[in-house]
């Protein structure tokens, strides 16, 4: 069925963006194909819309030739449409799956077109922070003629000359080390992406093989291993956007001057001017909602709707055909561990007491290195590493940072636990805790801690079991 959607006729569903579904379309009067994002409108995710807005405005003040074009922007009642440039030949990601490495030549090519829309990006102020394979358009299916368009920019930030980003997000293995170290972070941080993905398209294998955060900050830091095929000049060009310390790593515009460039760009007359030569426009130069609003959706559309409601809900999600509801299962149960572990940090954030705080601190770093064990898992098992699976991609997110942060602690923890002690500590505090659901939920907390060691003594598993007893009665009687 087709929709209908003032000028364009989107047909068939060719993948799935961010935070929305893409059509394959056309112009109904030009006959130009154009791909559609439909985003749902109904009950929308502030995130969702935060990261929609932001691709528009970038969208919408970007005019070079590798960034994929904008056509227009549709309301209905139930969907916003970004109507987009078709790229036929599919993703990156995509590519190299089903090609292995790329060709030095036109690998040479795809790059040196990256490192311009990067260029470009940069001089208008503009950040991508999320840079991979899947984000790389090939506007046709012959390698040899096509170029390459930047897509996704629902991650970018806006920054001036003197201002940095802060925020932990992105694909982890395209992740720049200074993320990962809660640093103040600028363009240099694309540039590592941009190095990983180098790396992938000219191997036709990842620079980093692991499946642990604590191996991947490892391997940032060790010697890159090459395959015997890549030039001398790939080797070094990896080599230099994969520097470790992020002062020293070269700029997008240093990069064009590699060699590796040099079928490209005459290394000793790179012209001043780059293609970012137009005027300024910042994020606030842009007014919102400059679109056009339909009145109401097609037949066709409302049709469509209605059959493509599991497709077009409120948090649309990667949908895996016979798994997907078990795959909602694994997600939601490890969002409820994240929020039971958070509540309990929560709690004894302000313990000073050293019997107690260290071993809180070693069961919520065990717990969350558990939950991201599992977070790896599901990601392998539904192939969502790279997923456009919105909602576990920030489940993911959530609990790497929550890891980074445990692990830091756990660091500063350099005498052994006496749990013996601990035991005593928290039979007290149990005995001193208000009776009322909050104390009750706090004190099963403690508990739980405790009666998890193996040495934990009886008197604490009767503590445990009377205030359970305690805690539905105080919710069967309403005392919430």
């Amino acid at each position: 069925m087709v929709k209908k959607v003032g000028n364009y006729e989107l047909d068939s569903k060719i993948g799935e963006g961010n935070y929305g579904i893409v059509y394959l379309g056309k112009n109904s009067n030009t006959k130009e194909i154009v791909a559609g994002k439909a985003i749902p409108m109904k009950n929308p995710n502030a995130k969702l819309l935060k990261q929609m807005e932001t691709e528009i405005k970038v969208l919408k003040s970007s005019e070079c030739p590798y960034i994929i074009k904008l056509h227009d922007v549709l309301k209905t009642q139930n969907n916003i449409y970004l109507i987009m440039e078709f790229c036929g030949g599919g993703d990156l990601e995509n590519y190299v799956k089903s090609h292995g490495k790329v060709e030095e030549q036109i690998a040479c090519r795809w790059l040196s077109q990256l490192v311009e829309s990067c260029i470009y990006l940069q001089e208008k102020g503009i950040m991508h922070r999320d840079i991979k394979l899947a984000n790389i358009l090939l506007t046709s299916k012959n390698d040899q003629n096509s170029d390459i368009r930047v897509a996704d920019f629902g991650f970018a930030r806006f920054l001036n000359e003197n201002s940095f980003a802060a925020t932990q997000l992105g694909t982890p293995l395209f992740m720049a080390p200074e993320i990962f170290n809660n640093e103040h972070y600028s363009y240099k941080a694309d540039v590592w992406s941009l190095g990983v993905l180098t790396y992938e398209i000219l191997t036709g294998g990842p620079v980093f093989v692991c499946r642990t955060l604590a191996q991947l900050k490892k391997l940032q830091q060790e010697q890159i291993v090459f395959p015997e095929h890549l030039s001398e000049n790939a080797k070094s060009l990896i080599k230099d956007m994969l520097i470790y310390n992020h002062n020293t790593r070269p700029s997008f515009q240093q990069l064009r001057g590699h060699a590796f460039f040099k079928p490209i760009y005459n290394i000793n007359e790179i012209p001043a001017d780059s293609i970012a030569a137009s005027p300024q426009v910042h994020m606030d130069d842009v007014e919102d909602n400059q679109y056009e609003v339909l009145g109401h959706e097609s037949p066709e559309e409302i049709k469509e709707e209605v059959e493509d409601k599991n497709e077009l809900d409120d948090e649309p999600v990667v949908k895996i055909e016979g798994q997907f509801g078990v795959l909602a299962t694994k997600t939601m149960d490890l969002d409820c561990k994240v929020e039971h572990i958070n509540d309990i940090l929560n709690q004894f954030g302000q313990v000073k007491k050293i019997i107690l705080k260290n071993p809180i601190i070693k069961f919520c770093n065990e717990k969350i290195m558990g939950m991201f064990q599992e977070a790896e898992r599901i990601a392998c098992d539904y192939s969502l590493t790279r997923s456009k699976d919105l909602f576990f991609s920030e489940l993911y997110e959530k609990i790497q940072g929550m890891l980074i942060e445990s692990n830091d602690k756990v660091e500063r923890i350099k005498k052994k636990i006496d749990y013996v002690k601990f035991f005593l500590e928290v039979e007290e505090e149990v005995k001193r805790a208000q009776k009322d659901l909050d104390g009750v939920k706090k004190a099963l907390n403690l508990l739980e801690i405790a009666v998890e060691r193996p040495e934990c003594p009886e008197v604490l598993k009767q503590q445990q079991h009377d205030m359970l007893v305690l805690y539905k009665d105080l919710i069967r009687r309403g005392y919430y």
